[in-house]
């Protein structure tokens, strides 16, 4: 069967594709940059990675500041483990406070179109990547400070490489 990080078996040794799982407010993949920090570390170059929205813990500075959501990146290099509770290497790191609205869109460079979930499992998308991915994002910061914006950017390509022509 599938997980949430990798593909069905391929064959009889355990091999298996990495998946990509892509939803409105989060994402979750393997990524094969992975830098061991410590030299016998037992860590391979995989890391599986997910970005998604929390709810913010901490109160406004202000009282007519807005609450909003954090976008949260976890990471482990213990890429084999699907519990996160029994995952020791799991770390979380806060990206960004006071997401007021968030929306990932993932792109295909064939099609030339966005969708908004994105499953290389699913027929639609076996085992290719999203070409791009589009991130739309509206941050309000302390003193009634804004922003907005949409960003687009390629996502890693363990396998393929990267297309410069898109």
């Amino acid at each position: 069967p599938s997980t949430n990080y990798w593909g069905a078996y391929l064959d009889t040794a355990g091999s298996r594709e990495m998946r990509f799982v892509g939803k409105e407010t989060e994402m979750s993949f393997i990524s094969a940059s992975h830098i061991r920090v410590f030299k016998d570390a037992p860590e391979s170059d995989f890391i599986k990675v997910k970005y998604g929205l929390e709810d913010d813990p901490r109160p406004p500075e202000r009282p007519d500041d807005p609450v909003g959501k954090i976008l949260v990146k976890t990471a482990s290099a213990n890429v084999f483990i699907e519990d996160d509770d029994k995952d020791k290497l799991q770390r979380k790191y806060s990206i960004l406070r006071g997401i007021q609205k968030f929306a990932f869109k993932y792109c295909s460079k064939p099609k030339d179109q966005c969708y908004p979930t994105w499953d290389t499992d699913s027929a639609d998308f076996k085992g290719v990547y999203p070409d791009q991915i589009e991130v739309t994002l509206e941050v309000a910061g302390p003193s009634r400070m804004r922003f907005e914006g949409m960003y687009r950017f390629k996502p890693e390509m363990p396998i393929d490489g990267l297309d410069a022509s898109f």
